[in-house]
C-alpha cells in the first residue's frame, strides 16, 4: 500500500462515488510520480469497463472513468482489479474515515494499526478465493 485514502462529497449513486475515487486516486498517483499503479475497486462494473470489457455503467461514471482511463496513458503500467467487498474489509475501515460535514480529504500514506491488521486478513481471504 502506498496510500488510500477517503472524502465527503455528493454523487448520484454509489457506483458514481467509487468511479469518482477511481479518477481522483488516478489523479493523486501521477501527482506523486507514480509510474506504476495496482488500482483495486469492488466496483465490477468499472473495472470491467477499464479493463475494455462490456459492463453496464452509467453515463455518468463512464464519463469519469473515460477521464482516467485517458490518464492511464501517462504511467508505465496500470492494472486495475476486482477485488470482491469480503476481500476488502481494509476499504470499508477507510471509508468510515470520512467526516461528512468536511469536504477535506483523509489520506493515509502508511497504514495506521486499525488498518495493518485488517489488510493481512484481506490479503489472506483474496489469496485463498483467487485459488
Amino acid at each position: 500500500m502506498i496510500s488510500a485514502g477517503c472524502c465527503s462529497g455528493s454523487t448520484g449513486s454509489s457506483e458514481q462515488a467509487k468511479c469518482s475515487g477511481i479518477l481522483s486516486a488516478t489523479r493523486w498517483a501521477l501527482s506523486q510520480g507514480v509510474r506504476r499503479m495496482e488500482l483495486e475497486t469492488d466496483c465490477r462494473a468499472a473495472a470491467q469497463f477499464l479493463n475494455g470489457q462490456s459492463s453496464t455503467i452509467v453515463w455518468l461514471s463512464t464519463s469519469l472513468l473515460n477521464e482516467a482511463s485517458d490518464l492511464f496513458t501517462k504511467f508505465e503500467f496500470v492494472l486495475v482489479k476486482f477485488c470482491n467487498r469480503t476481500c476488502n474489509h481494509d476499504a470499508h475501515l477507510i471509508a468510515q474515515q470520512a467526516d461528512v460535514a468536511n469536504y477535506i480529504p483523509v489520506v493515509f500514506n502508511s497504514a495506521p494499526e486499525f488498518l495493518s491488521i485488517q489488510l493481512d486478513k484481506d490479503s489472506l481471504l483474496c489469496n485463498i478465493s483467487d485459488l
